[in-house]
């Protein structure tokens, strides 16, 4: 069970990612917010009573559309990042290619601060794993090149 809840976690951010590169320049907001649900291994998941994103590093806090299957999703997907995260990036691209998705994933172990410039600086990236939190100067790097 949690291992499914591991690979829908992983699909959810990367497309996230992915989506928002790809994304038009479209500002409107949801008319409401996607409901959240607790973890499926019956923990608690770190939320606070603030507004979604408003912590930075608090991915729990973001309210997410439901994933689209594996199968259902094409393209090549590109991760970089986190040396740290590296071998949960692998294992969690292992995953999704085994619940269905056909395209290939580049896991880059390159180190946080080298794979948010991949994606904030050069947009080369789907996704940047990271170990620690997006400092504000690469915030603004992503919002340079149109990405939120």
């Amino acid at each position: 069970m949690f291992t499914k809840f591991r690979t829908v976690l992983f699909v959810l951010v990367a497309l996230s990612l992915v989506l928002a590169a790809c994304g038009g320049q479209d500002t409107a907001a949801p008319a409401a917010p996607a409901a959240t649900s607790a973890p499926a291994d019956g923990g608690s998941s770190s939320t606070d009573s603030g507004s979604a994103g408003e912590s930075e590093g608090d991915l729990m806090a973001v309210s997410y559309p439901m994933a689209p299957a594996p199968d259902e999703v094409s393209g090549d997907i590109i991760t970089a990042g986190s040396s740290t995260v590296f071998p949960v990036s692998e294992r969690m691209a292992e995953l999704f290619q085994q619940e269905g998705y056909t395209g290939n994933i580049t896991v880059d172990s390159i180190g946080t601060g080298a794979g948010f410039e991949r994606f904030c600086v050069a947009g080369e990236s789907d996704v940047a794993n990271a170990s620690r939190p997006i400092k504000s100067s690469e915030t603004e790097a992503c919002r340079s090149i149109g990405r939120e």
